[in-house]
């Protein structure tokens, strides 16, 4: 056991210390670094910083600013000439500015002062190909025409070198203003491509570090990118929301010599920027268009002194489309046009919610109201353990392969008997790998239990007796991906370029190509589960929930926009089929359909320039949904990892086997380096203790606040008061009369923070 855990200890303290800086983006020229979604989610260990301290000053309204539009909350100014269009705040007289100030603009070049002033810019596609940038401001474009209307404008405008034109509306609204790029008026006058339009990149950007405050971006759970001096980073960054289109984009193959820590997804069309402690911020909302959105993030550096971020939309992509098996290829442009429609939504906050939390209320709030957010918490006073049990898995015989039992459902009795004996009180227990073939083995649709598991009996009368305990049985199924002996070969989802849409990993021992399923086999094999007794109609989905990306299947081709649509309609069909339906780490569309949250992100990509990790997705479910960290023994299971589920309000999880991980060692689930029950049977029982004494108080509250007034002390309040202190320093620390002592959680009272 000790020698299981310093190999883990070893390889967390080497992936720590990398350093990433990544180009990203979707389109063919890019420099980005692509790579598969985690299998193993390493927990960041870094101390919370301090909150940002200081007061931000704004812009001036001037004489060329014209008011525009007016309510209770705000003003809108537009300068007409350049398009540069102001907010202000009335609350505290804030202005919020879609342009660098001119006086601050020296140290760039020409074409990014012009992208700095630029309501609008576009990357358009040329003749021969290649990408080209096109600010909307130039000398010799033509004037904007506007027209005003009852709550803003709208401006009809060209882009001067890609000689394309569009209309874009902006309207005030109670909570701030909104944008609108309806795609009926975007013409394309000449033979260029609107390849991607940004919207106000410089909306909230801030000059070296003259402004204390941050961009917060939806990376993993959430990551902030501090305002500071500039730095040696070579590009800026993007992200495609929702994860990479695979039917657009094939996923690299992955080799001994490519492998590296993947990634976290953007799970949420969102961005935000905060200017001052608590002072002023916005959250900017993709309401239209969000399929084809990526956020960009551009932290001072060589090139410029700002920092920036901004929302961009796809509309049309290039693709490598292969001419032969030898490796013959040419550049392709995607011959249809994507249904974009771009509305951005900014939310407008000042005061005590002008940071990260204010964000995350304010957004759950809109998903409330939006009907995507609803509550499904347990009324199981216990915070529940998640157990994962991994009951088999082929692995290469001497003739043909072979099926490895890991654990039998006799096991998971005894496991539930010792832990309820020792304090773990309320517990979901997934089967995973039960059918027959195993985890890696099974057809996508198979509904038969592997006798040498067990039987359906056998599973009733576990489910009986883990109901006797208040303990679940969940079923864990996936119905997107599967290895080539897994899927119908006649459900195959289609790349662009006519093949089929597959991932290689050669690392892998056994099957090497996975396979995906279009959306027919998986509406067809969530029919197939409904048909299992009731008592085996709770189900945890993987896949699904997480990826979104194009099929283009001759005579049947399902655009990105189009398999959105249609995944929430297989989603709400598991729903009604189901007695409870969990989803792993879904994307936040499908977070509606889920009774509660496997897998989810407690650490963002770990960017070279990402300067904090926060709990932001968290805020956004708590109160409303139960969530659960990814394994804790895909880590080491420290102090930190315990203390980090209290601060964010997450419950344990684990993936446990019977047998010694070892056994795995020759089989895909290679990656599980330590999951024997009786190696980790005194962590989970700790584990549970600690945290379940205190999130059970704060069970189905939603997080208000969350404070840290210095290094490593966290402050949490919820909606009833109940306030948590988080100490990950070594030293006691001390709020009020109230003494933490070092790696440590507390309850400290009801007072407001």
């Amino acid at each position: 056991m000790a020698k299981h855990f310093s190999y883990i200890l070893i390889l967390c303290i080497l992936i720590s210390g990398l350093v990433y800086l990544r180009a990203s983006g979707e389109d063919a020229e890019s420099n980005e670094i692509t790579s598969a979604q985690p299998e193993i989610t390493y927990v960041n260990s870094k101390v919370p910083m301090a909150d940002p301290v200081g007061v931000a000053y704004s812009v001036d309204i001037t004489s060329e600013d014209a008011l525009i539009a007016s309510n209770n909350n705000f003003e809108l100014y537009l300068n007409e000439k350049d398009l540069i269009i102001k907010v202000k705040d009335k609350s505290n007289g804030y202005v919020w500015c879609s342009a660098a100030p001119k006086n601050k603009m020296q140290s760039m070049n020409f074409e990014w002062q012009r992208i700095a002033t630029s309501l609008l810019t576009v990357d358009y596609i040329n003749t021969s190909g290649s990408i080209n940038r096109s600010p909307l401001r130039h000398s010799k474009a033509p004037a904007p025409e506007i027209t005003r209307t009852d709550n803003g404008f709208s401006a009809e405008v060209e882009f001067y070198e890609a000689k394309i034109a569009l209309t874009v509306q902006v309207e005030l609204t109670d909570y701030g203003i909104k944008l609108t790029i309806p795609d009926e008026s975007i013409v394309e006058k000449d033979e260029n491509i609107l390849h991607k339009l940004y919207v106000m990149p410089f909306f909230g950007a801030a000059y070296r570090d003259e402004i204390p405050g941050y961009v917060f971006i939806p990376d993993g759970c959430g990551a902030l990118v501090r305002f500071s001096k500039p730095r040696p980073y070579i590009s800026d960054f993007s992200e495609r929301v929702y994860g990479t289109d695979f039917g657009m984009k094939r996923p690299s193959t992955r080799t001994l010599l490519t492998s590296q820590t993947d990634k976290m997804r953007f799970t949420m069309p969102i961005f935000g920027i905060a200017h001052g402690a608590k002072q002023n911020a916005f959250l900017a909302v993709v309401t239209s268009g969000d399929p084809y959105m990526e956020v960009h993030v551009n932290p001072a550096n060589s090139m410029i002194d700002y920092t920036w971020a901004c929302a961009s939309f796809i509309y049309r992509e290039q693709y490598i489309q292969p001419t032969s098996k030898s490796g013959g290829a040419f550049t392709a442009l995607q011959p249809h046009k994507n249904s974009v429609n771009a509305t951005i939504e900014y939310i407008f906050l000042s005061g005590k919610n002008a940071d990260y939390v204010g964000m995350a209320k304010a957004y759950r709030e809109k998903l409330k109201k939006d009907g995507m957010l609803t509550q499904t918490v347990s009324s199981d006073p216990n915070v529940r353990l998640n157990l994962e049990a991994v009951m088999a898995e082929p692995y290469k015989g001497f003739i043909g392969n072979r099926l490895r039992i890991m654990t039998k459902l006799t096991d998971i009795e005894r496991w539930v008997e010792e832990l309820q004996h020792n304090g773990v009180l309320s517990m979901s227990v997934v089967l995973w790998g039960y059918e027959k073939g195993g985890v890696d083995g099974h057809k996508l649709n198979e509904t038969n239990v592997d006798p040498a598991i067990g039987s359906v009996n056998k599973i009733k009368r576990l489910n009986d007796k883990l109901i006797s305990k208040g303990t679940e049985l969940l079923l864990r199924k996936e119905i997107l991906s599967g290895y080539e002996n897994q899927i119908d070969k006649s459900r195959l989802a289609y790349h662009i370029d006519g093949g089929v849409i597959e991932k290689v990993d050669t690392t892998k021992p056994m099957f090497q190509t996975m396979l995906f399923q279009n959306l027919d086999g998986m509406r067809a094999a969530i029919n197939r589960y409904a048909k299992y007794p009731e008592f085996m109609r709770n189900i945890a989905i993987s896949g699904v929930p997480a990826n979104l990306f194009s099929d283009f299947k001759r005579n049947n081709v399902i655009l990105r926009d189009q398999t959105k649509e249609k995944i929430e309609e297989i989603l709400a069909l598991a729903k009604d089929s189901f007695n409870k339906l969990v989803l792993y780490d879904p994307n936040i569309y499908a977070v509606k359909y889920a009774d509660a949250i496997y897998d989810l992100p407690m650490q963002h990509s770990q960017f070279a320039f990402e300067t904090d990790t926060v709990p932001f997705i968290q805020i956004v479910l708590s109160g409303n949904k139960e969530y659960y960290a990814p394994p804790m023994n895909f880590g080491v299971n420290s102090v930190d990892d315990i203390l980090k589920l209290i601060d964010y309000g997450a419950y344990p999880s684990y993936v446990l086997t019977e047998e010694y991980s070892n056994k795995l060692a020759s089989t895909n689930l290679n990656y599980i380096y330590s999951s024997r029950y009786d190696d980790w049977k005194d962590y989970i029982i700790k584990t549970y203790k600690t945290v379940n004494d205190i999130l059970s108080k704060v069970k189905g509250k939603a997080i208000e606040k969350r404070i840290i007034p210095v290094d490593g002390i966290v402050l949490v309040e919820y909606e009833d008061g109940t306030t948590i202190l988080i100490n990950y320093t070594d030293k006691s620390w001390k709020y009020g009369d109230c003494v933490v002592e070092g790696k440590t959680a507390k309850i400290i009272g009801n007072g407001k923070v």
